[in-house]
């Protein structure tokens, strides 16, 4: 939406840029209006989701009919699924007649994948029902609770065929636009913005994370645990955290983060003085509440890595480029 608020600007400026692409919205829109867009999205799993979502110039039929082949391959196999295969987090979410349907579904997929986009964009489909398909409270992109239920789940099949058939509409209707493929998504880091040339974009439109500790990494931990990327909490760390803009304390107290080296690199900014204070204030209202996290050295570690982001943008961006950045409370 925020492309398209712009689309003038980015006609003029030629390519767009979203440093923190997240599922690649913007860059989808992007190439509504028309200009080439790049995203870049530091936890691998999102970037994967996002560079599937831009193969919308798939055939769709061919979509649909690779779907089948899939949906009655698994419909074929007998037996449970091996829930001892899965981490705990799983069984937790899942009766086993519904981890059975998935888990037939994710071995049918993985039989017949070939790297053809069609095989990723069932992936997609798979990877889009795992919460409608759960009962225990599981909202779309958020912290999986599974001590809590929700008022009803779609039972596995129906929540797969629906969401095909929502995809392969959304690919008819881009295609019958006329829409050009012109988006790509980088598994890259926003604070050096590698993959993307000097002096090559003209305007820039993201929604950066915030300091607001919300761990961007266990967002995707219920996706990332089915399909056997991780096998706990712990795990998150490796593979999907450390790239990531620190914006939450479980990130600085794994990193062990320090606090004076990181306010040291701030050192010649004009928010140094405020953000050494607020720091300050942080490391002692922090023991007044339960877990005593690291909100002290969170703040100043989402600081330092936004000011690694713009120095980044300002090597990439041409003279005269526009920002866009939406801003939190």
């Amino acid at each position: 939406a925020a492309v398209l608020a712009t689309a003038d600007a980015a006609e003029r400026s030629g390519t767009v840029l979203d440093p923190f692409a997240g599922v690649g919205t913007a860059v989808l829109a992007g190439e509504e209006v028309g200009v080439t867009s790049y995203g870049l999205e530091a936890q691998p799993f999102i970037a994967r989701i996002a560079q599937t979502k831009l193969l919308w110039h798939t055939d769709a039929n061919g979509f649909m009919a690779f779907v089948s082949s899939v949906a009655k391959t698994a419909g074929a196999r007998n037996g449970s699924a091996p829930v001892s295969s899965y981490p705990r987090l799983i069984p937790k979410c899942y009766p086993e007649d519904v981890l059975r349907v998935l888990h037939n579904l994710r071995v049918a997929l993985a039989e017949v994948a070939d790297g053809q986009p069609v095989a990723d964009l069932t992936w997609l489909a798979l990877c889009a029902i795992l919460r409608h398909s759960s009962p225990v409270g599981t909202a779309p992109w958020q912290y999986v609770l599974p001590n809590k239920s929700k008022a009803k789940a779609t039972p596995p099949y129906q929540a797969f065929s629906q969401q095909v058939e929502t995809m392969a509409w959304d690919m008819h209707y881009r295609q019958r636009q006329g829409i050009e493929p012109l988006g790509r998504i980088l598994h890259s880091d926003a604070r050096t913005c590698d993959g993307v040339d000097d002096d090559s974009i003209g305007l820039v439109v993201t929604s950066p994370p915030y300091p607001n500790n919300y761990d961007y990494a266990d967002a995707t931990r219920l996706e990332m645990s089915f399909f056997g990327e991780v096998a706990g909490w712990g795990d998150l760390q490796k593979k999907a955290r450390s790239g990531l803009i620190r914006s939450c304390s479980q990130h600085v107290s794994i990193e062990n983060t320090d606090l004076y080296a990181v306010l040291s690199s701030l050192s010649d900014t004009p928010i140094i003085a405020e953000l050494e204070e607020v720091c300050r204030k942080l490391s002692i209202e922090r023991l007044n509440h339960g877990g005593k996290k690291d909100y002290h050295r969170m703040v100043a570690a989402y600081f330092a890595d936004m000011h690694m982001v713009w120095k980044a943008l300002r090597r990439v961006c041409k003279n005269g480029a526009t920002a866009c950045f939406v801003i939190g409370d």
